[in-house]
């Protein structure tokens, strides 16, 4: 059975610009490969967006592609959820954390360029022998990855797959968080649980990634580099968290089981912030550094069970959104104070009607709607009248081929067709043309985002605030989507008929060349 080929291969060249040397690695959502900027003359690391199990790559072209019809969605998605993404990703800017330089797209994907880090990572470091960390480093390294994660967190993303292998060092051996593709490919949420969780790297994910119960926020992350520290620490990979909620064997993190002199305070944070409940860890990383600076740990506050269900509605429609939530309960050393959250309207299908039709108003989806169906339309008609001549071409050509004697008549005819069918092609291509840029023209006065959308709504409660911008999302991506279908659509009948033109007339020039002979 032959092993399927994922990876492009060294000395590809993408946009024209990168040399690709090696491939680094792949994980769930793509491909890291190490490049050459021609331009700036300096390595540089490229990620190009390749999920698995739902596209494949042509090796003779080396472009990517679903791997069935039914994926096309799917992939389309993935796609503009990296381009989108990036966008956000590209305009942090902190230390410790991986920039991205471009966007580009080739090859049937997207790609991310990113600084090549030459000082390998963590993962590197931990296997070296003798290991060459020294406890200093280690504690200096951990509060700088914690400030990473705070910028981060207060940005409304969640890293989701932190890892020995996810940190890197550059040429001052400074330590910087890298592979965003777990928080670029967030896996869609209702508000009232996550659901699967897509790609998570066990050992170090928390329960709530592996089970896909519970809400994923910063105290994952907040789990995520404590596993890594406990490896660092221990040497040992910490078991994983599906494991644990079975039967909870970790060892604990004591001045007796360690390879470094860390204070016993926190060995003791780290571990408290390896718990399985994801409320018995810090729920941001300010509190982490507040219990560090103050040498106590979390503390569960212990609130009413009605208050509970209402804050876990709000959290989770928050989390839905993609909303950071650093903290689902405030607490000072003493005393909770718990945020106050109204009961969701219990005519919430009502809301959702009522909102719905509204959003499809601000956003003119009926217009838009409208115009696909008239631009459609148009192209049908188009391709018509073009097949029709295609027909009266081919037969004029047809009876001039088979009228013409042999020899050097038979060739001038087969020049004088060929400039036809050329001039006939580039005209068939004039039309769809303008007949796109109107469709482009009509549908520019109608696009919005949906910021835009949102905007243009004033919400009467909190729980129209979560929903609107919920479903404001959704009918903006899917507006989009439809636009992208029917472009599709409009070049898949349009590659039809020139391909129909090209193999009949391909017929009657190979008789009229033979007869040139």
């Amino acid at each position: 059975m032959a092993i399927p080929v994922f990876d492009l291969s060294p000395g590809t060249f993408i946009a024209k610009r990168y040399k690709l040397l090696k491939t680094l690695g792949q994980g769930g959502f793509g491909i890291t490969y190490v490049a050459w900027d021609q331009e700036e003359k300096c390595r540089v690391a490229l990620k190009e967006c390749f999920p698995v199990g739902i596209c494949v790559r042509d090796p003779d072209t080396g472009f990517i592609k679903p791997v069935h019809q039914k994926f096309e969605e799917k992939y389309l998605h993935a796609i503009n959820d990296m381009r989108k993404e990036t966008k956000t990703l590209s305009g942090l800017k902190h230390p410790n954390i991986v920039g991205i330089r471009d966007t580009i797209w080739g090859n049937g994907s997207v790609f991310y360029v990113m600084p090549w880090l030459p000082g390998g990572t963590l993962r590197d470091a931990i296997d070296a022998k003798p290991c060459p960390i020294t406890t200093e480093q280690s504690i200096t390294w951990l509060r700088k990855l914690l400030n990473a994660l705070s910028y981060l967190h207060d940005r409304g993303i969640v890293h989701r797959d932190i890892k020995p292998a996810n940190i890197m060092f550059d040429t001052d051996g400074e330590p910087v968080l890298i592979d965003f593709g777990a928080a670029l490919n967030r896996p869609e949420r209702t508000t009232d649980t996550t659901t699967t969780q897509g790609a998570f790297s066990r050992g170090y994910a928390a329960p709530e990634q592996i089970t896909g119960k519970g809400h994923v926020g910063a105290w994952t992350d907040i789990y995520s580099i404590s596993a890594t520290w406990y490896e660092l620490l221990t040497g040992k990979l910490p078991e994983g968290a599906d494991a644990r909620l079975m039967r909870d064997d970790l060892k604990p993190l004591t001045p007796e089981n360690v390879h470094y002199a860390y204070p016993i305070e926190l060995l003791a944070l780290l571990q408290q912030n390896m718990a399985l409940r994801s409320a018995e860890r810090c729920q941001s990383i300010e509190q982490w550094m507040q219990c560090w600076e103050d040498k106590t740990l979390p503390k569960l506050t212990t609130i009413s069970r009605g208050s509970r269900r209402k804050l876990w509605i709000t959290a989770g429609a928050l989390v839905a959104l993609g909303v950071g939530v650093t903290a689902v309960v405030m607490r000072n050393r003493d005393s909770a104070l718990v945020p106050t959250v109204r009961e969701p309207q219990p005519s919430i299908n009502e809301m959702n009607a009522t909102l719905q039709a509204k959003l499809r108003k601000a956003s003119k989806a009926d217009e838009v709607e409208h115009t696909c169906n008239e631009f459609l339309r148009k192209n049908e008609q188009l391709i018509v009248r073009q097949k029709n001549r295609v027909e009266s071409y081919i037969t004029r050509c047809r009876e001039e081929a088979q009228g013409v004697p042999s020899g050097e008549a038979a060739e001038q005819l087969r020049i004088r067709l060929d400039d036809e069918h050329r001039a006939l092609s580039r005209e068939f291509g004039k039309e769809r043309d303008a007949l796109s840029s109107q469709f482009r023209e009509a549908i520019n006065q109608f696009s919005t985002t949906a910021s835009d959308i949102r905007k243009s709504l004033k919400a009467g409660s909190i729980e129209e605030e979560i929903l609107l911008a919920r479903m404001s999302e959704e009918l903006a991506n899917e507006e989009s989507q439809h636009i992208m279908k029917v472009y599709s659509d409009v070049f898949e009948k349009a590659s039809e008929v020139e391909g129909e033109l090209i193999n009949r007339f391909s017929k009657i020039i190979q008789q009229l060349s033979e007869k040139a002979r």
